[in-house]
């Protein structure tokens, strides 16, 4: 390992940052740089990967404070910066310069859905699982078979191999790349539909075989009428949710024609993580004692009325319930929002919240809330596969009889507080209580995802293997898990 001063880095000039901000907005106007970017349609997460290029710089910029004060000349106030000035990197960079040999230690997330995964936990006996199912038509399995090959050994955490003593490790080459062709084509549509159930009863809530390196799965069913269904299923251990879009557009791709893939060559998530490992050891020393000084104050789970004791849940099965809203409502939504100065995130986090104090006994307690905590700055790592996912306990107060508007503004303030100390992450804050209390256990069972950046299924997938016609996914030991997706581009 050696350092390397950041100067040798590029900097990062005004005009680069303001380019890099409209290249997130839905619509790429120019702006002043006085308005506020999240009427303008930067959320949260784009403003967390902003925040993420900058540090990468060397800059010593959090979340919080961007999130505060979201405009560019605020952040360029912040960044000591004028429109005639660069942002010169500082600090020194660590260069991960040799490629990790054998297994290597898991994340906190992963190493949370690899124990929840086993039996005997409670609500266990479940992978942290995506499933899909993509209907389409005309797919040569041969064309397919050639392109899945491709992804599979472009990917390294798509050869992944987890190991009983809680570590990881890159094999050369796939366990299993093969795929299941089911032939239905000359099928009555009854006995078709009853395969197809059939299906998806037996991979939408499967463990992959993890120890033995299968991580993803592709089945393709030929239907009648040149129509097919594409059947993708991967363990969330090796990706995040971005990842799966990227596996579906290089699938895609791959199909198609054969340029090469994004994502470099040989990328190392272990470099990532010892990369990381380094350069944030002071941040996650900050953090750690920010959050074990609010141990005795921070809340536990809401207190929900429960049919049945969890552990004595034997072989838990997930239901998707599923509410569409049109994008008339959406739009209005999103203005309603950005005129008030809060993201829809917050908004409909708040909204969720409110739902889960009416029926809890408690009106204090934790939401469990997903990052994609994706450290954006070193080339081509938008275009990797692995699991970048931290988790952030969020405290949330539903005591106090205010406005919502009012309660959305108090859970978007305490969430810009809490996510700039999500370098020690909400698994660590877990265990810290654990030790506190020792007698209570699960703190944070309700979990709350926001994925409305991007359709799930992006036109350049859409286009080759088809449209989106079913999903579900599932974490181990969780109670509600409510997820928001936007389905299409509609």
């Amino acid at each position: 390992m050696k350092k390397t001063p950041a100067g040798n880095n590029s900097s990062l000039t005004y005009e680069d940052l303001k380019i890099e901000i409209q290249s997130m907005l839905s619509d790429p106007i120019d702006f002043a740089d006085d308005q506020n970017l999240i009427e303008l349609g930067l959320d949260s997460l784009k403003i967390m990967r902003i925040v993420n290029k900058l540090r990468r710089q060397g800059q010593k910029v959090t979340f919080a404070k961007y999130m505060a004060v979201p405009t560019l000349a605020e952040w360029l106030s912040l960044l000591k910066l004028d429109v005639n000035k660069e942002v010169v990197p500082a600090g020194e960079v660590v260069e991960v310069d040799s490629m990790p040999q054998g297994p290597f230690e898991l994340t906190d997330v992963q190493y949370a859905y690899w124990v929840g995964r086993k039996d005997g936990e409670a609500l266990g006996g479940v992978s942290c699982h995506a499933y899909l199912e993509l209907d389409g038509e005309n797919i040569d399995p041969e064309r397919l078979q050639t392109a899945w090959d491709r992804v599979l050994n472009h990917h390294s955490m798509l050869r992944a191999r987890f190991l009983e003593d809680g570590r990881q490790e890159i094999q050369d080459k796939p366990s299993n790349s093969q795929i299941t062709v089911h032939d239905f084509s000359l099928y009555f549509q009854e006995d078709c539909s009853l395969a197809l159930f059939r299906i998806r009863d037996r991979l939408s809530h499967r463990r992959l075989a993890i120890e033995k390196g299968e991580v993803a799965g592709l089945e393709l069913c030929l239907l009648p009428a040149g129509k097919n269904r594409l059947y993708f299923d991967i363990d969330l251990l090796v990706a995040d949710v971005q990842s799966l879009h990227i596996v579906l557009r290089d699938l895609a791709n791959a199909y198609v024609s054969n340029n090469e893939l994004p994502a470099p060559a040989n990328w190392s998530f272990a470099n990532y993580l010892r990369k990381q490992e380094q350069l944030r050891s002071a941040e996650k020393e900050e953090a750690r004692k920010y959050w074990q000084s609010q141990l005795a104050e921070l809340p536990g789970a809401p207190e929900l009325p429960l049919k049945v004791k969890p552990e004595t849940v034997q072989g838990a099965v997930f239901t998707r319930r599923t509410q569409v809203v049109s994008k008339n409502d959406w739009e209005t939504l999103q203005k309603c929002c950005a005129v008030n100065k809060v993201t829809p995130a917050m908004m409909f986090l708040t909204a969720y919240a409110q739902i889960i104090e009416r029926w809890s006994s408690n009106s204090k307690f934790f939401i469990n809330i997903p990052l994609f905590d994706r450290q954006t700055g070193e080339a081509g790592l938008e275009d990797v596969v692995a699991d970048f996912t931290n988790l952030l306990l969020l405290p949330v107060d539903c005591e106090q009889e205010q406005t919502f508007l009012d309660h959305v503004q108090a859970v978007q303030q305490r969430f810009h507080q809490d996510a700039a100390h999500t370098a020690y992450s909400g698994v660590q804050v877990q265990r810290d209580l654990v030790r506190f209390y020792q007698e209570r256990r699960n703190f944070a069972p309700v979990v709350f995802a926001y994925n409305l950046t991007a359709p799930l299924v992006q036109d350049e997938c859409k286009n080759v293997l088809g449209t989106l016609a079913y999903m579900i996914s599932q974490t181990p030991q969780v109670w509600l898990d409510f997820q928001l997706y936007e389905l299409d581009g509609g």
